[in-house]
């Protein structure tokens, strides 16, 4: 799978059915991937953030996309977002 981060959101989201994801949705705009191996049905991804004021309410937009061949055309699903914005 892929964990996408950005600080962008796709406001509406990219509809991802002419893609083959019918039902999937991009939520964030120009991520940042990092790909992962789950070899159950989660898997955690420590982030490091600097600690500095400067970064207080940037918002951070996630989502996630895993392989699963049996659910579309592609083979991929897509998660609904998280938004968050940091803070002390």
């Amino acid at each position: 799978g892929a964990l996408m981060r950005s600080s962008q959101q796709a406001l509406p989201p990219v509809n991802l059915a002419a893609a083959g994801m019918p039902g999937c949705f991009a939520h964030v705009l120009a991520p940042v991937a990092t790909l992962f191996v789950a070899p159950g049905t989660s898997q955690n991804i420590p982030e490091t953030i600097p600690n500095s004021t400067a970064l207080v309410g940037f918002p951070l937009v996630g989502q996630a996309v895993t392989y699963n061949p049996a659910l579309n055309a592609l083979g991929l699903v897509a998660s609904n977002a998280v938004v968050t914005a940091l803070g002390l």
